[in-house]
């Protein structure tokens, strides 16, 4: 009998338990099929055994062409000043060369011999290099981590030839809470001896490391296009200002930053030739009052970039000889301005931005460490003095009221605003930016910043859903990106997800996160650690 037709075909899969008669039954009617099991197992395995043969034959057979195959594979002809311009492209394009064995140059080495010898032979591939200093190892092995770091290094650049180099050093947080300066100095002596092919040194350093740059003249740096020295206080001095004289005449120079904790007398330099200039300190701001800051800014003719963080000011925010003067920087299209908020500083910011003239501004930034400054009536002279197309505003922490807001967004120079960026300080509302009457003005007068692109407004508190999403609605037709991000749960009386659909829907980009909504990840130390990009 056929299971199929099995007279307990309405029992299976239940609970019932046949009878002693229905047992005896069930086993005859199992008894031919059982051997038919027993045939179709053995023939599984018979086949399995035979696919597995031929498995084995077909990697072997394939394993044989495929080196056979191999040898005519086109990157074996190339020709070697070919497979070179390959190499350039897998570097990477913003940054210098970091040295690990995840990417190239180090990575092209691992291939074959072939790469390895070509790309050893290849002295541009090594002409950009980050450099993370480890912590100074007090043991007595002769290969400490250091060590071996600054060797690796010295024969990364030995394989240059004549190229521009690209170096930048960075020591790493945990050498920074040891003996940084003992870390440090043995990097930046040795790369001393390749100066006259400096192009873009970049210098994460203690002070006292700086010392050995004191033996270089203006010859020594023919090729030197770009410096960045960033660096901590130093046990036994702070001014450092002194190892860098030999930029006075540094012919190519034309990108500088300098950052420093300590008491630094600002360097001579070259400022007709610069481009883009970046000054931060953390107690003086290079001993510079404010008449000296416009004068040395006048100077700079050539100057398109400037970013300055200002500390406090040394002569209690007097105002300078020639009160009426202007100061023109016709070229500059970003500037970049931070301050720690004191009294004094609000007085000297006032009066440089009521100096100055930038016909060229595209990009302004501006930063408030306290959230303390009151300087929005000086901003907005500024920018109708200058007459300039602004594209970018970004404002962090920067005390004002709905008025003041208003009143700057309505001035003509906001017309070509593309991107705006607002990160609102904590405090009152009054002293709070990102306002329910802000809002409510920016919704309803589609005249304030008409060519308004993208908005990203950060840390949001007196301000509703409700309102903050009616200007994301009245403004859809041209915002094409908004970040937003709240100080404060989501209100419950209103429905952000519908309306998030709504606005996507039509096209806008949105984020929204409200404050129990990020969680971040603690960074890693790794040879990426410091690496600049664009």
């Amino acid at each position: 009998m056929d299971l199929d037709s099995s007279p307990f075909q309405r029992l299976l899969h239940t609970n019932y338990v046949p009878s002693p008669e229905e047992t005896i039954q069930i086993r005859a009617l199992c008894a031919t099929p059982l051997e038919e099991l027993t045939r179709l197992g053995a023939e599984i395995e018979h086949t399995l055994a035979r696919l597995h043969d031929l498995q084995r034959s077909y990697r072997q057979l394939k394993e044989s062409i495929d080196a056979h195959m191999s040898l005519l594979a086109p990157m074996r002809s190339l020709p070697p000043e070919l497979l070179q311009s390959i190499f350039f492209m897998t570097l990477p394009s913003e940054r210098n060369a970091v040295m690990h064995a995840s990417e190239a140059p180090v990575l092209l080495c691992r291939i074959c011999s072939g790469w390895r010898r070509l790309a050893f032979a290849t002295p541009k591939l090594w002409a950009s290099i980050h450099v993370v200093i480890p912590p100074v190892d007090y043991s007595e092995s002769v290969n400490s981590p250091g060590d071996v770091r600054r060797f690796a290094m010295e024969e990364w650049l030995a394989r240059t030839g004549a190229c521009p180099l690209y170096i930048s050093i960075y020591v790493s947080q945990e050498a920074w809470k040891g003996a940084a300066a003992a870390a440090a100095s043995p990097f930046v002596e040795a790369i001393l001896s390749l100066a006259n092919r400096w192009k873009h040194i970049e210098l994460r350093v203690p002070a006292d490391s700086l010392d050995s740059l004191h033996y270089l003249v203006a010859a020594d740096v023919p090729l030197l296009q770009t410096l960045s020295i960033s660096n901590g206080s130093s046990l036994a001095r702070d001014d450092w200002s002194g190892n860098l004289l030999f930029l006075q005449h540094a012919p190519q120079l034309h990108t500088l930053s300098l950052t420093h904790d300590g008491n630094v007398v600002l360097p001579p330099l070259p400022w007709g030739q610069l481009t883009s200039l970046s000054m931060s300190a953390n107690r003086t701001f290079f001993n510079l009052d404010v008449a000296t800051i416009l004068s040395t800014l006048s100077l700079c003719s050539a100057l398109r970039r400037c970013r300055l963080h200002f500390p406090r000011f040394p002569r209690n925010g007097q105002p300078p000889p020639n009160s009426h003067q202007l100061f023109s920087l016709s070229n500059l299209d970003f500037l970049s301005v931070t301050a720690t908020s004191f009294y004094d500083n609000d007085r000297s910011l006032f009066h440089i931005f009521e100096r100055l003239v930038l016909p060229n501004l595209q990009t302004l930034e501006l930063e408030d460490r306290n959230g303390d400054l009151v300087i929005f009536s000086a901003l907005s002279g500024l920018l109708t003095r200058s007459k300039c197309h602004l594209r970018n505003l970004k404002l962090v922490n920067i005390t004002t009221s709905p008025s003041q807001c208003i009143n700057l967004f309505s001035l003509p120079v906001m017309n070509d605003l593309n991107e705006l960026t607002v990160r609102d300080r904590y405090g009152d509302e009054d002293e709070s930016f990102l306002t329910e009457s802000f809002f409510e003005t920016m919704a309803n007068s589609k005249s304030i910043c008409p060519n308004l692109r993208t908005i990203r407004l950060k840390d949001c508190t007196y301000c509703s859903d409700k309102t903050l999403f009616a200007v994301l609605q009245a403004r859809s037709g041209g915002l094409e990106l908004a970040d937003i991000s709240f100080a404060r749960e989501a209100d419950s009386d209103f429905d952000v997800d519908a309306t998030f659909r709504e606005l996507s829907e039509g096209g806008l980009k949105l984020h929204v996160g409200y404050e129990n909504d990020d969680f971040w990840d603690p960074l890693r130390v790794s040879p990426w650690e410091g690496v600049k990009y664009p």
